[in-house]
């Protein structure tokens, strides 16, 4: 009797434990969280996510596809007033971005950054390679993201 009773203790335990992480888990990683927490607005984040729909999409959006579905999983920071971004891959294979000679790494392939102003996304190559960002601006990226602070 006494080990049926301490077999519901233990399922009970990681149920709690499981959702107490997962709770965690989405206020650490959560993108909505990791833009408050950078100053910006949720109005903002909101309008970077449906330039992103249409980036991706154009105007053959699938109807289960919405502004709610976007997920950023990595914020770098504004750099001359251009907020760059991440979104990962869907395949967990390890993956890197060269830009100026820094390496980004990411845990999943078909991962991609982006710079977005006023409605206008650039992929992080092109906002470079037309100025918008400057080789300081991705070194400072370089780090932040090599001390893990970009997620």
């Amino acid at each position: 009797m006494k080990t049926r009773q301490s077999g519901k203790s233990c399922i009970l335990l990681a149920v709690l434990l499981t959702m107490v992480a997962a709770v965690l888990l989405n206020g650490c990683f959560g993108d909505k969280m990791e833009f408050e927490l950078q100053g910006l607005s949720e109005s903002t984040m909101r309008q970077i996510k449906h330039d992103l729909l249409y980036f991706e999409h154009g105007e053959n959006i699938p109807p289960d596809v919405t502004v709610d579905n976007i997920r950023i999983d990595y914020y770098f920071g504004t750099y001359n007033n251009h907020i760059v971004f991440a979104r990962l891959g869907y395949i967990d294979a390890i993956s890197s971005i060269i830009i100026a000679g820094y390496e980004f790494t990411f845990p999943t392939s078909g991962t991609f950054m982006f710079a977005w102003r006023n409605g206008q996304i650039f992929d992080i190559q092109e906002a470079f390679q037309k100025g918008l960002l400057s080789r300081n601006n991705i070194r400072t990226m370089h780090k932040l993201h090599s001390r893990g602070q970009t997620n």
